[in-house]
Formats: structure tokens, sequence, C-alpha cells
């Protein structure tokens, strides 16, 4: 009875999955170490694990691949067992097909050349035009520093000759009162008639 039990403990043969018979049962379905046949059918037996049948599509000798001329325009699909002899049987057409992308891409080549001789003629212009500009903000800085030196030296010599002016005024200002005071002085002494 145990034997047939659903609920029975149970561990799956390919993995270290454990639970009950039934729970088993149901993981099989996805248990990434249960064996499964190719999906090509390349071998009858039931042999490689769920989990590597996508590495196994990458060298199986019956999964269907593109020609390596794809890019080039062969849209010939065949099984991966069969590609060589397709490439040999197809050597002119590759050829041919690799012979008119070389002239493509030679053509774009020249194109872009010729869009790369506009730009470098560009470039230079802009590299002349920017030492010319330079140039000029030398020259206008140099101005500017000679004319800020003209200043300094004008505002000094201004504030000096302020100095020496405000020095008279006061001398000016001290001889005025001294006058002003000898002149009342006098005119207290001088008797009134």
């Amino acid at each position: 009875m145990s034997e047939e039990c659903f609920r029975r403990p149970f561990t799956c043969k390919y993995c270290t999955y454990s639970a009950t018979y039934g729970e088993v049962t149901l993981h099989y379905v996805e248990c990434v170490k249960y064996p499964v046949r190719c999906p090509n059918r390349c071998r009858e037996e039931c042999d490689i694990p769920r989990g590597e049948v996508s590495r196994h599509l990458t060298e199986c000798p019956l999964q269907v691949v593109s020609c390596p001329f794809k890019e080039q325009g062969c849209e010939e699909e065949c099984t991966r067992n069969k590609l060589s002899q397709h490439l040999d049987d197809k050597v002119q057409e590759h050829l041919s097909l690799v012979t008119s992308q070389f002239g493509a891409v030679s053509s774009q080549l020249g194109a872009v050349t010729s869009q790369l001789g506009v730009v470098v003629k560009k470039m230079e212009s802009l590299e002349q035009e920017n030492a010319e500009l330079k140039e000029r903000v030398t020259r206008s800085e140099c101005q500017l520093r000679e004319s800020i030196s003209e200043v300094l030296k004008k505002m000094e010599s201004l504030e000096q000759e302020n100095a020496e002016l405000k020095e008279r005024v006061t001398r000016s200002e001290c001889q005025l009162r001294e006058s002003i005071s000898e002149v009342l002085k006098k005119k207290t002494e001088v008797p009134n008639h």
C-alpha cells in the first residue's frame, strides 16, 4: 500500500528534490535534470538533461541554421550537418554576394571619405578662425591692460593734485581767518569818532 500512496515521501531520480510522490511526479515536468529527447530527434534515446537542451541545440547536427553568408544576402537555411555541403555548392554565389557587398561598402566609403574631406576643410577653417580670434583677444587684453594702467596713473595723478589742492585750500582758509582776525583786531583798536 505504501508503494501506491501519492503522499509517500519520494525523491526525484535526477536531482535532489524531495517531496511526496505526487509532487515529485509533477516536478518531472520542469526538472532541469530530467532526460528528454532532442527536439530535432538527432538521437533515439532520451538522454539530454532538460536544462542542457539549449546548449545541445548549438551543436546538434539536425538543428536548422542560417548560412554564414546571410548578412551578405544568402537566405539559405539547412541542418547543421548539411551546412558544409551548402558552402561547397554555393561558393560562386557567396563570392558574388561578398563582391557585391564590397562594391556597396566601397561606394559608401567613397561618400564618407568625401564628407570627411569637407569636414576636415571646415575644421581647418575653424582652427584658423580660432587662432585669429585668440590673437584678437590677446591684443584686446593687452590694450585693456594698457588702458587700465593709464587710467590708474591718471587717477593717482588726480588724487595727488587733489591732495595738493586740499592743502592749498586749507592754507588759504587759514590765511583768510588770520586776515579776518587781524582786521577785526584793528577795528577794535581804532577809537570811534
